[in-house]
């Protein structure tokens, strides 16, 4: 393979022959078939994709995030990163996790002090591993906004039948429009 090449794309196939006169090529059916890769500077940065958080309640603060990023050629893992505010107040960044080997990242808000009616604005930013890193950011630009809110709402279940009874877990379940 010559070189050094740059910003080109390399096309390539193998071929292997016996002294019986046997032909094989790898791929299959080269060389109008071959393997391709392109050499030159990476240009596509990460894409993110996220659901945005809805209001949320103070009792089950601190909130998680959660958000897929990919790459062509991979996602710096100490990269994925959260800005964030309370009420415009700039916070501390912090990062998301990589969940095992997929294209999940996720993580809690530090655990800070919030109030009923307190606005958290974010934004979810990752850079690829190119020598020259591209950066991508969720949203392209401005942020991310939910609402600390009252509970929405708890009830409690009392069955009075005789699996109830031996119940040894009572759940406390929110229930949207409640205070």
């Amino acid at each position: 393979i010559p070189g050094p090449l740059s910003d080109v794309d390399v096309r390539y196939y193998i071929a292997a022959a016996d002294s019986s006169g046997g032909l094989a090529t790898h791929p299959a059916g080269a060389p109008a078939s071959y393997h391709q890769f392109h050499v030159g500077a990476d240009t596509q940065p990460p894409v993110i994709t996220h659901t945005p958080l809805a209001d949320f309640p103070l009792m089950s603060w601190p909130a998680a995030l959660s958000a897929t990023v990919t790459d062509n050629l991979g996602v710096n893992p100490d990269s994925v990163k959260v800005s964030w505010s309370v009420n415009s107040t700039p916070q501390a960044a912090f990062t998301l996790a990589r969940v095992g080997l997929t294209n999940s990242w996720t993580g809690p808000f530090p655990g800070v002090t919030v109030a009923v009616g307190d606005t958290i604005h974010y934004a979810i930013s990752a850079q690829d591993v190119a020598l020259v890193p591209n950066t991508a950011r969720h949203p392209a630009s401005g942020t991310h906004d939910f609402r600390i809110i009252d509970v929405r709402g708890v009830i409690l279940v009392i069955d009075d039948d005789e699996v109830a009874r031996q119940a040894k877990e009572t759940k406390l379940v929110p229930v949207d429009g409640s205070k």
